[in-house]
């Protein structure tokens, strides 16, 4: 393994922890969904507070995964490193096949909605 200066260290740190956060997550996918989008449009999406809005986009942005373009006195929020879904993406996907494993353990089969909304039948 290679190893990294001490600020890239501290950036890629940085990053994992903005992740670390069930809103942000949210934040994150919704603006992977929908594009660019204004505090206030993300706040009516997510059903979340404004203010816990401005405050999740405020980290996710100093880690250098958003960006914010102003209009006026409106600020709209983009993805600015997409790499970070892939991170999402395999997270989600170990979890997943940790709960099939579980799932397996138990006993417990998927149902025939869950089957059908996997095959598209």
């Amino acid at each position: 393994m290679k190893t990294m200066p001490q600020e890239m260290i501290s950036q890629a740190a940085q990053r994992l922890q903005a992740l670390g956060d069930e809103s942000r997550i949210r934040i994150m996918l919704a603006l992977r969904e929908a594009g660019e989008m204004s505090v206030s449009q993300l706040s009516e999406f997510l059903g979340m507070a404004q203010p816990t809005t401005s405050k999740h986009l405020s980290v996710l942005r100093q880690a250098g995964i958003v960006t914010v373009r102003r209009e006026g006195a409106l600020g709209f929020y983009a993805v600015h490193d997409a790499s970070v879904f892939e991170i999402c993406d395999l997270v989600c996907s170990g979890v997943r096949r940790r709960q099939e494993e579980l799932n397996h353990a138990l006993g417990i089969t998927p149902s025939r909605t869950s089957r059908r909304s996997r095959t598209g039948s």
